[in-house]
């Protein structure tokens, strides 16, 4: 058993994205590839928890949850560029340990995009449910749970600190071909993943060992 950070967030693929009218930055650069920091996400959550009950003084949570909100841009038709980044006040998180051992973790949004009238912004909206079960061969059972909008694309991380190894995308998803912002409206993307991540490789195969001097 060990500390575990999960990792939820919210994207746009791609470099600019169109809606009513209006471009609007994505989060990917002309390659694909996902931009750095904030720029890289929409919306963003932190959760670290220790897996054993017999550590931390038996609390599930290490530290404090973050959230944060990516950073948006809007490009006009004279050439000037709006940004904004969102407050965050929608986005929430929280984790408990049940009787048999498993964390449960829950993270909610509904952040909409700030550089429109949020009375009038269907905002990206998601509960998604994370269960771990650490196991005793050093795998952990992990179960997800929960719904989210068509759009944009969403992902959990999983990382393993102490364990310096990769870290593990439990579940990625991009909107549906032809399903761009009007999938906001869309709040029906039913999620239900059950994996198992193996258990860490052992330490002594990780760090290289010194060779010996010669005497």
């Amino acid at each position: 058993m060990e500390e575990i950070e999960v990792i939820v967030r919210t994207y746009i693929p791609g470099e600019r994205v169109t809606f009513a009218g209006k471009t609007f930055s994505g989060n990917e650069d002309a390659k694909g590839n996902r931009l750095p920091g904030p720029e890289g996400y929409k919306t963003e959550h932190r959760i670290r928890v220790e897996t054993d009950r017999y550590k931390n003084d038996g609390k599930v949570l290490i530290g404090k949850p973050t959230t944060r909100t990516g950073i948006t841009h809007e490009y006009n038709s004279d050439g000037s560029v709006k940004t904004a980044q969102g407050k965050g006040d929608t986005l929430s998180q929280s984790a408990k340990r049940d009787s048999s051992g498993r964390v449960l973790i829950n993270v909610r949004g509904d952040e909409g995009n700030p550089l429109t009238p949020q009375a009038l912004t269907p905002g990206i909206t998601y509960n998604l449910n994370i269960i771990l079960n650490p196991r005793s061969d050093g795998s952990i059972g992990v179960g997800i749970t929960g719904t989210h909008d068509q759009f944009p694309a969403y992902e959990i991380i999983l990382s393993r600190p102490e364990a310096l190894q990769s870290d593990t995308t439990l579940y990625n998803r991009p909107p549906a071909s032809g399903v761009g912002p009007e999938g906001l409206f869309l709040n029906n993307v039913n999620v239900n993943v059950q994996r198992v991540v193996p258990a860490p490789l052992p330490m002594e195969l990780l760090v290289p060992k010194k060779k010996k001097e010669d005497e």
